[in-house]
């Protein structure tokens, strides 16, 4: 289902048309969550993150935070499942070429339902080292429109018959995964990718930080080639291992380990949006 946001709550459409400065310019960003039993995961976080994009954007938000989120709530009781996937999407509001004529946005929610969860799992993807490169630029730490690379990393990814990349930046510093951040084992500590790498500032990502279940440092190749365990995190599945040819890894254990934790943090942020703290 496919609802806007007006005078505070969601109001369902038919689509969203193709005329407007997202599809247009890719003038807006999008926000991708699990919701769990009608509530929205790491709610919190997610605010952190729509709120410094909003500045980035130079875009402003009608209405407020709180508003969003019980018409999000609201919405989302109202539709079978107990799993679902949420998509938020702002977009600029109004004309304009590249010089808009208004800096309001317009709010979009796509909801599906989920059969199953991966959270309470631990999946695992064979993965290679990408051959394209991200910019190591500042607008890769945001989840804006234009996810070219991403997609045609995951062309890549079909065409080596593969589940997932690492992906490399133009310094050869490694950067993210396809569609999620990359977490390496290393002497015991778990290490992911500095926001200065260019990977996206992802909300999973700030979750282990926050918790002190990681440190960020910028990782090379050689990082990768020598680590214990290697996995990816995004919303939806939380933590994927990243394997060779489908064979657990000697750190394995460790982060079976880390995603109980992850997943009791999970828990957490739905009884109380305020906050995730164990």
């Amino acid at each position: 289902m496919v609802y806007e946001f007006i005078e505070n709550r969601f109001v369902p459409i038919n689509g969203i048309i193709a005329n407007n400065r997202g599809f247009l310019y890719g003038d807006g960003f999008f926000e991708t969550m699990l919701i769990l039993n009608g509530r929205p995961t790491f709610w919190r976080e997610r605010l952190v993150r729509i709120s410094g994009t909003l500045s980035y954007l130079k875009i402003t938000l009608n209405g407020s935070f709180n508003d969003l989120y019980q018409a999000l709530t609201s919405v989302a009781g109202n539709e079978s499942g107990t799993f679902q996937r949420a998509r938020l999407s702002f977009i600029r509001s109004g004309a304009g070429k590249y010089r808009p004529e208004v800096n309001e946005c317009d709010i979009f929610l796509q909801l599906e339902s989920l059969d199953e969860i991966q959270f309470s799992g631990l999946p695992m993807k064979n993965f290679d080292i990408g051959k394209l490169k991200i910019p190591s630029d500042v607008a890769g730490n945001f989840k804006l429109i234009g996810k070219h690379y991403q997609v045609l990393a995951a062309l890549e990814a079909e065409e080596r018959n593969v589940d997932d990349l690492v992906l490399l930046n133009n310094k050869d510093e490694i950067c993210e995964t396809i569609s999620g951040n990359v977490f390496a084992l290393t002497d015991g500590q778990f290490i992911t990718p500095n926001l200065s790498s260019g990977c996206l500032n992802g909300v999973i990502r700030n979750v282990l930080l926050q918790n002190n279940l990681c440190i960020e440092d910028s990782m090379s190749l050689a990082d990768i080639q020598n680590s214990e365990a290697l996995f990816s995190t995004n919303s939806i599945s939380g933590i994927t291992q990243l394997v060779k040819n489908g064979t657990k890894t000697v750190g394995s254990d460790k982060v079976e380990g880390l995603k109980t934790k992850l997943n009791q943090l999970l828990l957490n942020s739905t009884r109380d949006p305020r906050g995730s703290q164990p």
